[in-house]
């Protein structure tokens, strides 16, 4: 059998990278015995935080990749990324959960704490 070359190991690490935080999101969201719809909220925004840092990183073979996956991420969850007022019940759980509270809510997103006071 032939041997990886070093260009095929760089290619699975930085694959790895780019799905790791997507891999472990979803291992948490579908735990049969600890996941909450608390979860869910601030699951999205670190998974958000890791693909925007992971952003910064100047990745050889798959910057494509991780382009695709922060669009297809951003489109996907828009309505939760944005807290906008559809998602007020996932919020409602997530701020009332007692490990959450609003800790998760990015600084970007500092503007709706005046209305997540008065849910």
């Amino acid at each position: 059998m032939p041997c990886f070359r070093d260009v095929d190991l760089e290619f699975l690490d930085e694959y790895q990278q780019i799905l790791a935080p997507i891999a472990v999101a979803l291992d948490r969201l579908q735990s049969e015995h600890h996941c909450y719809y608390a979860d869910l909220i601030p699951t999205l925004h670190a998974v958000n935080n890791q693909l925007k840092s992971l952003q910064l990183m100047n990745f050889r073979h798959c910057s494509a990749l991780l382009r695709a996956v922060c669009a297809g991420f951003n489109r996907r969850f828009a309505t939760f990324l944005n807290l906008t007022p559809d998602v007020n019940i996932a919020l409602l759980a997530s701020m009332t959960h007692p490990h959450f509270k609003i800790r998760w809510l990015p600084a970007t997103l500092c503007g709706e704490h005046e209305r997540l006071a008065v849910m």
